[in-house]
């Protein structure tokens, strides 16, 4: 289980990142 929480929280930041990405470019 905690490998899977590990798992979720890193894909949840790597959204942040590519939607934080995405702004930069349509900025």
């Amino acid at each position: 289980a905690q490998a899977l929480r590990h798992l979720a929280k890193k894909l949840s930041q790597n959204n942040d990142k590519k939607d934080a990405d995405n702004d930069k470019v349509w900025a």
